[in-house]
């Protein structure tokens, strides 16, 4: 009797380790329906959204309509896009700025990019 509540005791202990890490995306990721992902590397005080950035690197994530700019796991800025085709495979990931916002990012090995609405 006693092993078998030892027994549910852990399996109830393994289910939960195993769910915390899934619950466990940044608020407002959107992640999942990733069309393109990169590391990028910024000098600083480049603006997206109203937000300036910070020198760092950055994890991107861009999907149907939207841009966002990590630091590890926390949402930095978002900001809505529209994807535009490319004369040629982009060869290395940029962020192209105009005035110091940034108004176009392109994922390495794609054959377009996305510019920032």
């Amino acid at each position: 009797m006693k092993y078998n509540k030892l027994v549910h005791l852990f399996a109830l202990a393994l289910l939960l380790a195993m769910a915390i890490p899934a619950m466990a995306s940044p608020k407002g990721a959107k992640t999942s329906n990733a069309i393109a992902k990169g590391q990028f590397n910024v000098v600083g005080g480049e603006v997206i959204s109203g937000t300036t950035l910070t020198p760092g690197e950055y994890n991107v994530v861009a999907n149907d309509s939207t841009l966002s700019f990590f630091r590890g796991k926390k949402l930095i800025a978002e900001a809505p896009i529209q994807w535009k085709d490319a004369a040629q495979k982009i060869d290395q990931n940029a962020i192209v700025t105009d005035s110091g916002k940034i108004h176009e990012v392109r994922f390495k090995g794609l054959s377009r990019s996305v510019v920032v609405q």
